[in-house]
């Protein structure tokens, strides 16, 4: 696992974000991949904190990531969030909903920064990103800082750094399908 950086396109605006999986308990003292984890969240203007709506226990899980961030490094804690309660498609989740609601709210997470939405569906989706948007433009463009250290440089290997842009091939077949061939290119069917 590693975190992953992904652009979303809606209503003609980008908002990148930074996927940063699996933080476990004991995550601040280096379990797991946590150290390598929460640096990024130090790097992000704000948190979308994913709640899974079929664990059987969503609120333990909350308190546990927002400790774990809070022991890390206290203004990760501080940062603005929005909560995005995920698997409304099941119907265990979708039943706990408001439960999980009332307690966020309980914790001083504004009602309209909590999503309900289904990932597997797209149900909800599009509100979360608008959501966060409107987070983002209330609480300023203000410049990120954060401290690096040995453990936060990685370096780049050489013969990654050899690709040039004629060492790449993209081509499209008439289903509207993205090819490529070459070493890390990326594409999208809207760039055809």
């Amino acid at each position: 696992l590693i975190p992953n950086l992904g652009v979303c396109e809606l209503d003609f605006e980008t908002t990148v974000f930074a996927d940063v999986p699996g933080l476990l308990e004991g995550a601040h003292l280096g379990r797991g991949l946590g150290l390598e984890f929460l640096r990024h969240t130090e790097r992000c203007r704000a948190i979308v904190h994913v709640i899974d709506g079929s664990s059987p226990d969503p609120i333990g899980d909350y308190k546990a990531i927002r400790l774990e961030m809070r022991l890390f490094n206290p203004e990760i804690a501080e940062k603005p969030e929005v909560v995005a309660y995920n698997k409304m498609d099941l119907p265990d989740s979708s039943d706990y909903f408001e439960i999980v609601q009332d307690f966020l709210v309980e914790q001083g997470i504004r009602k309209e920064h909590i999503f309900p939405i289904s990932s597997a569906t797209g149900r909800g989706v599009t509100e979360l990103v608008r959501g966060l948007r409107a987070l983002l433009e209330d609480s300023g463009s203000e410049e990120l800082e954060y401290t690096t250290d040995a453990l936060n440089i990685q370096e780049v290997p050489k013969k990654d750094m050899s690709a040039r842009m004629d060492d790449f091939e993209i081509t499209e077949d008439h289903q509207l399908h993205c090819h490529r061939s070459g070493h890390r290119a990326v594409c999208s069917d809207d760039q055809l």
